[in-house]
């Protein structure tokens, strides 16, 4: 007997561990839409950022966070970035995108964005509209596969400061139809949040 409640106590330790790792690994899609989808300055090659991140989950609890980002440009229409990521319930993470332009013109930019992580992926439509030359107002709707959903829509103004340095300011939705057994729910389920951040160019 006890050999069996030892076998007992070590299956359910187990089953916990493996529980908590799946949460804990089972990373999400970077909460923002940033580096916002904009030509970039003649002359600048490389750019990075920060953002804050702060809003409240489809169960009506509070979400912080943070997403670091650089990206390098290949020629006059590819981006190549490396991003990471960490918060509630975002966990941590980190992955790599590629953005293609198809319409890049003075004031319009229109591309193509595929993103990919540990256990995400997800295909978008990079799109932003130069209201002057300084302000820029973007979307990136994306879908994919991710923990924090399936469908990610933002919005958001990015404001130069500087030659060098802009401000972005983003809101968006992340959704998912999800099963909520103990409340005998299935049904879309959403998070709403809100991002603060500076990218600066080089």
């Amino acid at each position: 007997m006890p050999s069996l409640r030892k076998l007992g106590e070590v299956v359910a330790q187990g089953l916990m561990a493996g529980a908590i790792g799946y949460f804990v690994l089972w990373a999400c899609a970077p909460p923002t839409a940033m580096p916002p989808p904009m030509p970039s300055a003649e002359g600048h090659t490389w750019s990075g950022g920060v953002a804050a991140i702060g809003g409240v989950t489809g169960f009506q609890e509070p979400a912080l966070g943070a997403h670091l980002w650089g990206h390098r440009r290949l020629g006059e229409r590819v981006d190549l970035g490396l991003t990471a990521f960490g918060g509630y319930p975002y966990m941590f993470g980190g992955g790599a995108y590629t953005r293609v332009g198809f319409v890049m013109k003075p004031n319009l930019y229109v591309g193509g964005q595929v993103s990919a992580g540990y256990l995400y992926a997800y295909g978008s439509v990079p799109i932003s509209y130069g209201i002057t030359d300084r302000i820029w107002v973007y979307t990136n709707p994306a879908v994919g596969v991710s923990f924090i959903g399936l469908a990610h829509i933002p919005v958001g103004v990015s404001a130069g400061l500087t030659e060098h340095l802009n401000l972005n300011v983003e809101a968006g939705m992340h959704g998912d139809f999800q099963a909520l057994v103990e409340l005998g729910y299935f049904g879309l389920v959403t998070d709403a949040y809100g991002a603060v951040g500076l990218s600066w160019h080089k």
